[in-house]
């Protein structure tokens, strides 16, 4: 019988590499070389398949009016939404299955399945199952590698909150106990973090935020976050104050104080923002026994 010289080029030489030394073995007979050919061949095209499709899925834009998808009917949408999402959720899944010490920032592919989720819904398109698919995104996150910044991994995770409570507003159902009326607070979709409204729009989702008194005068809100942000064996723990607030007109909340210090500097601490019938953010500030007062405006 001929050899099949169908696997090989004009050469002489095979496609890939090492079939010229297994195809001229002399301990391996003629249809195990053609199998072991085969079954290369069919590994490379299933490569090359993969990395086209990941290639489309990780495009931040598909789901736009002008992305790839541009095209498709709304009956479509959902279906090709789904399967992009779990092609990205089964990428992730793998990867922490084989990180033994964690997954680094790509590997979570937080940012990439928020934007599918976020520009399908402002075009009307949001899965049945939509809070699971968050949650899951959520769960990535605590497989970051133990080295990461906390706050970092914090702010990541406010940021799911926060796109969490837009598709909630963009499905047009509004949240148990919310009445429209001055500022409220209803549970995020994900995680332990709350929605804030005031006159039933969308102020922020946030995690862990600090609310005075007097948070709001009906237009302006403020509120304080406190994280730590380093740590010294000689300086101890460093944490950071924020003041932060927000107005009907803004995208998001914007911080209007910040300090930090490590222990060895000093006890600092912030008192609850309370803010005043003009607007004016008053702030106390300790430092050890100082105490001083700031007046911020938004």
């Amino acid at each position: 019988m001929g050899k099949d010289t169908s696997l090989v080029d004009s050469g002489g030489e095979s496609p890939l590499l090492g079939f010229v030394e297994l195809a001229t073995a002399p301990t391996l007979d003629e249809a195990a070389v053609i199998a072991e050919a085969k079954a290369r061949l069919a590994a490379q095209a299933e490569g090359e398949r993969r990395a086209k499709v990941w290639e489309l899925v990780n495009n931040k834009n598909l789901f736009t009016e002008t992305g790839k998808f541009a095209g498709m009917s709304k009956e479509q949408l959902p279906k090709l939404l789904a399967s992009v999402l779990t092609v990205i959720e089964q990428r992730t899944e793998d990867r922490i299955k084989c990180g033994n010490d964690g997954i680094d920032w790509e590997d979570a592919c937080v940012e990439i399945r928020l934007a599918h989720l976020l520009r399908a819904a402002e075009r009307g398109i949001i899965l049945p199952d939509w809070k699971e698919r968050i949650a899951r995104i959520e769960r990535a996150t605590h497989y970051y590698y133990d080295n990461y910044s906390q706050s970092v991994i914090g702010r990541i995770r406010d940021g799911i909150l926060e796109a969490a409570s837009k598709i909630d507003q963009l499905s047009g159902v509004i949240p148990e106990g919310v009445t429209g009326k001055g500022l409220e607070f209803s549970p995020s979709a994900v995680g332990t973090g709350q929605n804030v409204y005031l006159n039933g729009q969308l102020v922020a989702s946030l995690s862990a935020a600090r609310f005075g008194a007097v948070p709001t005068n009906g237009e302006v809100v403020a509120w304080l976050t406190v994280n730590q942000i380093d740590y010294c064996t000689i300086k101890g723990s460093q944490k950071r104050w924020m003041v932060m607030a927000w107005k009907p007109g803004m995208k998001e909340p914007r911080e209007v104080y910040e300090d930090h210090a490590y222990d060895s500097e000093g006890y600092l601490s912030l008192e609850l923002p309370r803010v005043e019938t003009d607007g004016t953010i008053a702030v106390l500030r300790h430092m050890d026994i100082e105490v001083t007062e700031k007046r911020l405006k938004l």
